[in-house]
């Protein structure tokens, strides 16, 4: 498939990938897409940076248009309908977290004064949600086992179980760094797990990336009143930290606007751009998933000629593969040039992440230089 929106000669991406290529250290930790921002997004910001109207800081919600997107987007994608006024604009899908996380112990205030401080559950492989937590003054958090990458909804119901308090549940799917999309039946059995006081954050950032037409499911589907959704641009179309979250009911919303409000906001012409790539064209996003795809792909077959990577697995969705006996990252980066991701950051020690949101040059040269390493 072409590009729909045509040919980019020059692009920062495109110059940094030149960077790349020959001598100097090929890096494979990128977590943005290798690709220029869609034409029609660029023209309406620039447009928009003209309006004196959009020139002052939108009130703490975000622009309406943005807010609308969101809300039609899920509801296009998963049957859900989240009301456009119960959406946040944010810094990014961390910015929608802190924002969460932050307000949380005041989320069910009438709930009486026997409630116990709430627990964050994250996957026991995957990204570490922990820093955020602490900067929000949750303390308390512990990581939910995992059963062929995705949530063990046994072991899970058995520590709801346990728990004293509320257990907020962070879902991250596909998974950073492991792909792994969480499957339909499965988000099904954890929305039965849930308590009355227990909720489900979704951080849906890679929700658009998910390939061989596997399709990406949300918990909102089936406990839409216990999830709070958060989107982002930023691995979707457009490398900018544009966030979102959408709250299911106006006690939580207000709630989360009330430090929202003192978290600094979007530049107004980018939330006008954000809104613009929400609704786009289908096939402007399916180019960008099909190149990711290909990448993928790439990458594969030039890891699985490397003895002993021959069986490796693809990923669902994402930007990474998620490997063990790779050497160690300091070392591959001094001694081979290529810079890749230590797994021990993602809670799996021995295992790295090397992502191919890169050239294909890139790509082919990294995994040459490491094969050529690892058989020195």
């Amino acid at each position: 498939m072409s590009n729909p929106e045509g040919s980019h000669k020059f692009s920062f991406a495109n110059s940094h990938e030149a960077l790349n290529t020959g001598p100097k250290p090929v890096d494979l930790t990128s977590g943005y897409l290798p690709f220029p921002i869609p034409h029609v997004v660029r023209m309406v910001t620039a447009q928009a940076t003209l309006n004196p109207e959009l020139a002052i800081q939108p009130s703490g919600q975000g622009l309406p248009e943005l807010r609308q997107a969101a809300s039609d987007k899920f509801l296009r994608e998963y049957g859900v309908q989240y009301d456009p006024e119960l959406v946040l604009v944010t810094n990014g899908s961390s910015g929608a977290l802190r924002v969460v996380l932050s307000r949380f112990n005041g989320l069910f205030e009438g709930s009486g004064s026997d409630v116990a401080k709430p627990k964050l559950w994250t996957p026991e492989v995957g990204y570490d949600y922990r820093k955020i937590a602490r900067y929000s003054g949750i303390g308390d958090v512990g990581r939910y086992p995992l059963k062929n990458g995705v949530p063990d909804v046994e072991k899970i119901a058995d520590l709801f179980a346990e728990s004293e308090g509320r257990n907020i549940f962070l879902i991250n799917s596909p998974a950073n760094p492991t792909g792994k999309i969480i499957p339909e039946h499965v988000l099904e059995q954890l929305a039965d797990v849930f308590g009355e006081q227990d909720i489900a954050v979704e951080d849906n950032v890679f929700a658009g990336m998910t390939f061989d037409g596997i399709k990406h499911s949300s918990i909102a589907s089936h406990a839409h009143e216990k999830t709070i959704a958060i989107g982002s641009t930023s691995k979707d179309g457009a490398n900018w930290q544009v966030g979102w979250l959408m709250a299911p009911n106006p006690e939580i919303y207000n709630e989360l606007l009330d430090i929202r409000e003192a978290t600094g906001g979007v530049f107004p012409p980018v939330q006008l751009g954000a809104a613009t790539l929400l609704n786009s064209r289908e096939d402007s996003r399916a180019w960008t998933r099909d190149e990711m795809q290909r990448k993928r792909d790439l990458m594969y077959e030039h890891l699985t000629q490397i003895p002993g990577y021959e069986g490796i697995e693809k990923p669902e969705g994402g930007f990474f593969y998620f490997l063990p006996g790779l050497p160690d990252a300091e070392r591959l980066k001094e001694e081979a040039g290529v810079l890749i991701t230590d797994g021990k950051k993602y809670g799996l020690e021995g295992y790295s992440r090397i992502s191919f949101a890169a050239s294909d040059e890139a790509i082919v040269e990294g995994v040459r230089r490491m094969a050529a390493y690892m058989q020195s």
